[in-house]
């Protein structure tokens, strides 16, 4: 429940006319303060008047008195500007480190507040509060935009703290995120680890081939370690691999590390990895041509939109014949690598070079591309909530992650609404 407190103070849903010092002094609460989110007490420069005199400081807040102990607080310097202990079980008297009493306050919410919140927190639905969610529900804009930009700063994280180990090399760096939105989430990991220790600097070298980048990048993840076949394709392309990973002094990953069952034949990991391959050839130095200007949807589709060996036109694998099917990667699977790729690459950019207009680009794509189908997607459907561009699916996924999953409707403007209904 002391998150609860937290909300109730913070927004001061309680009768603040009723707050009184231990001795039964009224106390004006005139600013409940800044809610701190790191270590430390829990809200900064909160503002009481106490009789005439203004009291400005931090405010520490638990369920019962005992817990500032408890926490060690006692012992931490850190506290010693409190001026008021927020409580709701005034279980025992505590000090600072300097020894001086720490004012409790005891505040009393209305019950609905409480019920409303255990009925969220035991809510076994992924969705917490869809059964508080009607068909005439408005979401607030604010907060999809919030969310998506919450969630493209998780997403460009990594791509900044590469970037800075590698003194911003962006054709690497854009090797690497595309190679990660190739696995499609299953094999996600897998293709960054290719990506990874496949150096960017030896693609370069034989990008002028496309044979020889299926040897490397085949090679490397895996699918060219047993001996040679009597399949003429993987007969040269486990000699090309092989030559080329003497001369550069080459280890690749075990083919057991990607995942093969679940997946559909388009999406098998041989597949992706020509098609990543001849997106390599196809398109030389991608980020560059991820920069040069802003596209339409169909621009970028275009761009994405490459042809694999012939070979792999009657072939999933080595062995097998198949039906004849140009593999190519198809529109959903570049929405895909836009989305979780070139989006967040515009994103990072910008926010390196600190120009707008990489990020007006990367809205302007999220608001033209269709809004992803997963799971999460059509469970927020179900529940009568409208989303139709990338730019609300990428909202409502973060939300999903990380506010319904860890049950953090206290922090959510839907939950704000919530409880803020007298209802």
């Amino acid at each position: 429940m002391e998150n609860l407190l937290h909300y109730v103070w913070k927004y001061r849903l309680f009768d603040t006319s009723k707050l009184k010092t231990p001795d039964g002094e009224s106390i004006e609460l005139i600013d409940p303060g800044f809610h701190n989110q790191d270590a430390g007490p829990d809200f900064f420069n909160a503002k009481l008047k106490i009789g005439g005199t203004l009291w400005a400081g931090n405010v520490e807040i638990h369920v019962r008195a005992s817990d500032w102990n408890r926490h060690g607080h006692q012992q931490n310097e850190s506290y010693n500007s409190v001026i008021a202990h927020i409580i709701s079980d005034n279980d025992c008297v505590v000090y600072n480190q300097r020894g001086e009493k720490i004012m409790p306050l005891e505040i009393d919410y209305p019950h609905h507040l409480e019920n409303k919140y255990i009925s969220l927190l035991r809510c076994g639905h992924s969705i917490p509060c869809s059964h508080f969610l009607s068909d005439h529900f408005s979401f607030p804009f604010g907060w999809k935009h919030r969310l998506l930009l919450e969630r493209m700063e998780t997403k460009t994280q990594w791509l900044h703290d590469y970037a800075e180990k590698n003194k911003y090399d962006w054709d690497d760096l854009c090797y690497k995120a595309i190679a990660r939105a190739f696995g499609f989430g299953i094999n996600a990991e897998p293709f960054e680890r290719l990506a990874r220790i496949t150096p960017y600097n030896i693609i370069r070298k034989h990008q002028d081939s496309l044979f020889q980048l299926e040897a490397i990048l085949l090679g490397q993840a895996g699918f060219l370690e047993d001996l040679p076949e009597k399949t003429d394709r993987y007969d040269r392309l486990y000699r090309e691999y092989n030559y080329l990973k003497h001369k550069y002094d080459l280890t690749g990953i075990d083919k057991q590390n990607w995942k093969l069952s679940l997946t559909h034949a388009g999406n098998f990991p041989v597949i992706r990895i020509v098609e990543f391959a001849a997106l390599l050839y196809h398109r030389g130095r991608l980020f560059a041509e991820i920069i040069k200007e802003e596209r339409d949807l169909s621009s970028w589709i275009q761009l994405f939109r490459v042809d694999t060996d012939v070979f792999w036109d009657t072939h999933y694998s080595f062995e097998e014949l198949s039906p004849r099917k140009k593999k190519r990667i198809g529109s959903n699977s570049i929405n895909g690598l836009i989305i979780n790729a070139v989006i967040p690459l515009l994103f990072a950019y910008n926010r390196y070079i600190g120009d707008e207009k990489y990020a007006e680009w990367a809205f302007n794509l999220l608001y033209q591309l269709k809004a992803e189908d997963n799971s999460i997607i059509r469970n927020w459907r179900s529940v009568g909530i409208t989303i139709d561009s990338a730019y609300e699916s990428q909202a409502f996924i973060q939300l999903q992650k990380e506010y319904c999953n860890r049950k953090k409707c206290l922090f959510c403007q839907i939950g704000y609404r919530i409880m803020s209904d007298h209802s």
